[in-house]
Order: C-alpha cells, then sequence, then structure tokens
C-alpha cells in the first residue's frame, strides 16, 4: 500500500513527541460532548450480527482474487469507526459500495436485509461516537483460539475510512492524532497472535516506517498497560488510539473546548 507523505513525515516526530503515562488518564477521561442528533438508534441484535457476518464472509469466500472484494463484519466495523468521526460525511451509496465490493447476494430478499442492516449499523456507531460516549462503543474483532482479540482486519477497515478523507484529516491532525494512526497502521498488518507482519520486499524507506510504527505500538503498550495496571492487549490499544482520534476530530467541531491528551500536542 502507498503510504502518503504526511504520514511518513509524521513518524518520527510523533515518536520524538511521545510523553509518560502521568497525563495519559486525563486523556482518557476527557472526551468532547457534543449535542446528541436526534436520530432513532435500534443496535443489532446478536442474531443479527451473525446472519450478517454470516452473508459478509460467503461473499468474501465467492469473491476471492478479483479487485474489488467485500469486507468481514469487522472491517465494516472499523470503516464505519472511521466515517463516524471524519470530517466529511460519506454518502450511503458510496460506503455500501465498499463493503459488498464485487459480492452478489443470493436473491433481492437478502440484499435488502443486508442493506437495511448494514444501514442500522453505521448509524449505530455513528450515534456512539458522534456523541462522544467512547465507553459505549465496543469495536466487533475476531479471536483466536486462546480467546485474544485479532484487531487487524477492523484497523484495516478503519485505514480504509481514513485515507478516503486523508487530505481532510491531515489538516485537523497533530502528532497525537498521527501517533494514533500510525499505531492502527501497525495493528492491521498483525497476525491472530499479535505478531506485526514485515514484508521481505521492503525497501529502506518502508522498513524504517514500519520499524517506527512497531516502536510506537511498544510504547503505547507500555502506557496503556500502566493505566491499566494489567497487560494491554491490542484491542486495549485499538480502543486507545480511537478514543484520542474521536476527540481530535470532535474537538475540530468544537473550536471553544479545551483538548487534552497523552502526547505532546
Amino acid at each position: 500500500m502507498v503510504v502518503g507523505v504526511l504520514l511518513q513525515n509524521a513518524v518520527v516526530t510523533v515518536i520524538e513527541n511521545y510523553i509518560n503515562p502521568n497525563e495519559v488518564e486525563t486523556a482518557m477521561n476527557n472526551t468532547m460532548k457534543t449535542p446528541q442528533q436526534k436520530v432513532q438508534i435500534k443496535p443489532l441484535t446478536d442474531d443479527e450480527l451473525h446472519f450478517l457476518d454470516t452473508v459478509l464472509d460467503r461473499l468474501v469466500v465467492t469473491t476471492e482474487g478479483l479487485e474489488h472484494e467485500p469486507l468481514t463484519l469487522d472491517a465494516v466495523d472499523g470503516l464505519f469507526a472511521a466515517l463516524a468521526i471524519s470530517p466529511k460525511v460519506t454518502a450511503i451509496a458510496e460506503w455500501m459500495a465498499l463493503v459488498v465490493g464485487e459480492g452478489t447476494f443470493a436473491n433481492k430478499e437478502e440484499t435488502q436485509t443486508v442493506r437495511n442492516l448494514l444501514i442500522r449499523h453505521y448509524n449505530s456507531v455513528v450515534h456512539l461516537l458522534r456523541k462522544a460516549d467512547i465507553e459505549d462503543y465496543q469495536p466487533l474483532v475476531s479471536y483466536n483460539e486462546s480467546d485474544q482479540p485479532w484487531v487487524a482486519a477492523w484497523c484495516a477497515g478503519f485505514i480504509r475510512g481514513f485515507e478516503r478523507q486523508e487530505e481532510a484529516w491531515a489538516k485537523q491532525m497533530d502528532d497525537g492524532a498521527w501517533a494514533e494512526i500510525h499505531v492502527l497502521y501497525a495493528l492491521r498488518e498483525s497476525d491472530e497472535f499479535g505478531e506485526i507482519a514485515v514484508p521481505e520486499d521492503a525497501d529502506e524507506g518502508e522498513m524504517a516506517l514500519i520499524e517506527s510504527r512497531i516502536a510506537l505500538v511498544a510504547l503505547m503498550r507500555e502506557e496503556v498497560g500502566a493505566l491499566l495496571e494489567e497487560s494491554a492487549d491490542d484491542l486495549a490499544l485499538l480502543l486507545f488510539a480511537l478514543a484520542g482520534l474521536q476527540e481530535t476530530m470532535l474537538a475540530a467541531r468544537a473550536p471553544t473546548s479545551v483538548k487534552q491528551s497523552g502526547y505532546k500536542r
């Protein structure tokens, strides 16, 4: 994947500006409060999530190798999280095309059912993240046989949403936000055991960027672990990074507010 120039230039500054855990708890407890939207929210039930997961997995299998593959449910959830805090609204037709790709449904009834479920889930995620109540949002991620979270697909979906509006995001981001994005980029390349893959054919520049991101993950894991007073898994890092990004993007909509973070700004 081609990484934007801003991403490449920011990572060194981000690492240099990382600070200690004494200020982290403030960041976690000081998300911005925005007016609640008058939207009727109906979160998906477990059965509906299972149905949606099954259909999307089937689409992924049947379109393997095509240019525009559908997204899995955890990737969809990550995509919706990015779109929820993005500077610009994305039309339903646009994100629906990203989710479905070149997949085809069994019939018109299934098409309409999946469409309705996706819209409801999108509305739920937007409602939770735009009202800045991050503790109510539970990312949909996979788990390995040891019941450890595997967040790669969620992060891939989030990054996909971010990259669609990267220029607009960059105008509102500072060193802390770039750090959080870099952590999600790194976790996107993690396997089911949490190991971050390093491409064998990476050139010198790409290798330096990858190593810098891995270093950021280690630093954030240490800080979040200190905050939680226990080992921080990848899901904890995901939530911490998302909380910081949410704060950054929502604060841009409330210019009179005071924004704080666990990183130097």
